[in-house]
């Protein structure tokens, strides 16, 4: 059950958000855009036993995140490698010929928190940001249908990252 569809309070592209919130309507979901001093106070008022984040531009409060029995973020590579935002086009130009999608916990860093689930793809060497971005968006739905199954599953400990694999691109 979907209680609410968070937004950033402004977007560069508001086309790019207009999609998101129609199908809310539709759906009878309703869509909040606070300012990053309202994110907190704002899931409280809702209290979700879960929350994903997918393309969020913000890093949440250590009280966001307190308020959910789980809050998991979707990456779009295959962590610890390549972690921070926009990292498309560092996968591409690196030559890589796989990567994926990384379902995490979230935690006060960005793109640290220990692994949920995570699906692999082929990459080609023609490979552009837009075909990087299907492939990925192609497999995000299953890919949290898995996660959610092993959130539920007694005993579940998310898996955490090996550190000395890390990178990030750009640099934070």
């Amino acid at each position: 059950h979907v209680v609410g569809v968070f937004l950033p309070s402004k977007s560069r592209n508001e086309a790019r958000v207009a999609p998101v919130i129609d199908s809310a309507d539709r759906l009878g979901i309703r869509v909040f855009r606070p300012k990053r001093s309202g994110i907190a106070a704002a899931l409280a008022a809702l209290t979700p036993e879960l929350l994903v984040s997918y393309g969020y531009p913000y890093v949440l409060s250590e009280d966001a995140l307190g308020i959910h029995r789980y809050a998991i973020n979707i990456h779009p590579s295959l962590l610890p490698k390549y972690r921070g935002p926009n990292i498309e086009w560092h996968i591409i130009a690196s030559g890589d010929t796989e990567s994926g999608v990384t379902l995490h916990v979230m935690d006060q860093c960005v793109d640290t928190g220990p692994i949920v689930y995570q699906e692999r793809i082929q990459l080609s060497p023609f490979e552009t940001i837009r075909s990087y971005a299907r492939k990925v968006e192609a497999v995000v739905p299953a890919a949290l249908g898995k996660a959610l199954e092993r959130l539920r599953e007694t005993g579940f400990v998310p898996t955490p990252q090996d550190e000395a694999l890390a990178s990030q691109f750009p640099d934070f």
